[in-house]
């Protein structure tokens, strides 16, 4: 056996099989990274070009009557555009509703306020979608939706912001909690809020928070007054005017109309009729305008109840408005169940709006990226399809233990390592004749068994592997020249045991050969003939036994070998 030649033969053919492997993944890992690149240049190019284009288009809105169709088509035609990021498609919701609102479409506002706060909590923008809630509170207390605006507001307590945006914020919320408890009747949780509202006042320039100022002055004598306190309600309402309210930049909905609501209340309990008349009118006439019913339906009936505390339910222009509340109320029942039946259809239609944007935005990603996932899967594929190749190659198929070639690597590595190690080889005696005589079916268990009991005599760090036919080789690191010497001869006593195959006894023996590698420099390339050498030096003398190869066998192999080598240069030269 000229094993060296073809364990070098085998190393260079499998260090050629790696390299060409090696640079398979890598060109193909080069290749992902360069598409992976390249999708992420195009997508980041194609959203910042977008979003930049949106950014100057919302600048130029005007929120005038004739351009409010072409307007709002053109902000339809920002968010359905997938490159939109969700920040921007927040702000031109929020642009969306204030225009619905300026159109009195109440409705509409509130839904586009709706997809606002969704589009900027995907963004986690968080004061965005604050101020949004802030201003949707406001249209639904408008409506009476006072459940609705106090429940929306309180979710809004718990988000987080930073220190600064926390004091601003939470006045305006504050400021709408206390607008809202104070018009549904809840006067002490309204002058909590208030307190709170001014507490935070207290931490800003209260010139910037006028508006704020404002309504919560109104709401404290809403609140006074139905405590019982008409006194300090009249001072506070003493400190505004009808004109002052009209002509300010506040917003006229949200001040003027609980103002004279207030106002209202207070001369009725000083019996000033006609001033109270005027303010029930003003009040009415602005409920009128913008379409509140639900709001005018709540306050008549609360006046009337004011008006009756008071002794006046008998006045004239009392009894004007409720001769027509029956037919106000219906109206606005129907409204209100229209516009219920429309929230709910919408809200399934947004929802699929939204479930069809994220298919279509992971659709994109897909396509993107999907260059990326296939050459992983790719490199993942090879290399586990290599990784069990290389397992299956180097696994002997009969008897589980490693086969020729994985014996040579180890071989190889030991080699390298310069470490002591020994080479055992064993093989089964008259096995030719086990063959003959039962087949080889019995021949094949008996190999099996020979496999069994080899693996039991040695430890698990040991490498046992199959050579070919009946032959088997282990390699043993970490021991001694004894305890080599001691596993050969407790394998040679264990066996000769009865092994049973197919209805058949054979009484098998082994011959068996060390060799050892050492470190003092000496060339033992040729490990594997002198083990084989010893092996055979035991079948030439009597078998089932073992013999350690010496420093003579390994001279003697050495003028063998030079002898052949002179030969094989010989015939070269002939042929050449």
């Amino acid at each position: 056996m000229i094993m060296k030649k073809q364990i070098l033969q085998h190393g260079n053919k499998k260090d050629k099989q790696k390299t060409r492997l090696r640079k398979v993944i890598i060109t193909v890992f080069l290749l992902s990274m360069v598409i992976f690149s390249i999708g992420i240049f195009i997508s980041t190019f194609l959203d910042r070009n977008v979003n930049s284009e949106f950014e100057a288009y919302i600048e130029t809105i005007t929120m005038t009557d004739e351009n409010f169709d072409q307007e709002i088509e053109c902000l339809n035609t920002y968010l359905n555009n997938l490159a939109l990021n969700d920040l921007n498609k927040g702000q031109a919701c929020n642009i969306m509703s204030v225009m619905y609102e300026l159109k009195g479409r109440r409705y509409e506002s509130i839904m586009y306020m709706c997809k606002a706060i969704y589009f900027y909590q995907q963004d986690y923008a968080n004061a965005a979608m604050i101020q949004t809630t802030i201003n949707l509170s406001a249209t639904l207390i408008s409506d009476t939706c006072y459940d609705i605006a106090e429940y929306i507001l309180d979710n809004a307590l718990d988000i987080e912001l930073s220190r600064e945006e926390e004091i601003v914020y939470h006045i305006y919320i504050y400021t709408n909690l206390a607008e809202s408890m104070s018009q549904r009747g809840n006067y002490d949780q309204a002058l909590e809020a208030i307190q709170l509202a001014e507490s935070k006042l207290e931490m800003v320039k209260q010139e910037y928070f006028t508006d704020c100022l404002t309504s919560l002055k109104i709401s404290k004598a809403l609140a006074y007054h139905g405590l019982g306190n008409v006194k300090e309600s009249k001072r506070l309402l003493s400190e505004f005017d009808d004109e002052s309210l009209k002509n300010s930049n506040l917003d006229v909905v949200n001040f003027a109309i609980p103002y004279y609501e207030a106002s209202s209340y207070v001369m009725l309990s000083e019996g000033n009729l006609e001033k109270a008349q005027e303010c029930f009118e003003s009040f009415l006439s602005y409920c009128d305008k913008y379409m509140f019913n639900s709001m005018k339906l709540k306050y008549i009936d609360k006046f009337v109840k004011v008006a009756q505390s008071y002794g006046y339910e008998e006045a004239s222009f009392i009894q004007k408005y409720l001769d027509g509340l029956l037919d106000l109320y219906r109206e606005e029942i129907t409204r209100l169940n229209d516009e219920s039946a429309r929230i709910l259809l919408d809200a399934y239609n947004i929802n699929a709006e939204n479930v069809n944007i994220q298919s279509r935005q992971r659709m994109n990603r897909l396509k993107i990226y999907g260059g990326c996932a296939v050459f992983s899967i790719i490199i993942t594929i090879i290399l586990v399809m290599s990784r069990e190749l290389r397992k299956k190659s180097q696994i002997d198929f009969l008897t589980g233990t490693y086969n020729r070639a994985k014996l040579r690597i180890v071989y190889r590595t030991l080699m390298k390592k310069k470490q002591e190690f020994y080479v055992i080889m064993f093989d089964i005696d008259n096995f030719k004749r086990v063959n003959d005589t039962f087949g080889h079916t019995v021949g094949d268990t008996v190999i099996l068994d020979v496999a069994q009991i080899i693996r039991e005599h040695f430890r698990a760090t040991d490498i046992v592997g199959r050579v070919g036919g009946d032959e088997f080789l282990v390699f043993m690191k970490n021991t001694t020249v004894e305890g080599a010497v001691d596993k050969a001869r407790e394998l040679c006593s264990g066996s000769g045991k009865q092994l049973i195959g197919d209805d058949a006894v054979v009484n098998v023996t082994l011959s068996v050969g060390v060799a050892i590698y050492g470190v003092d420099g000496e060339d033992y390339s040729s490990l594997f003939q002198m083990a084989d050498r010893a092996m055979y030096h035991i079948k030439r003398n009597g078998k089932n036994s073992y013999y350690l190869a010496k420093d003579e066998d390994k001279n003697a192999y050495a003028e063998i070998r030079a002898i052949s080598n002179a030969d094989a240069r010989e015939k070269r030269m002939q042929k050449g």
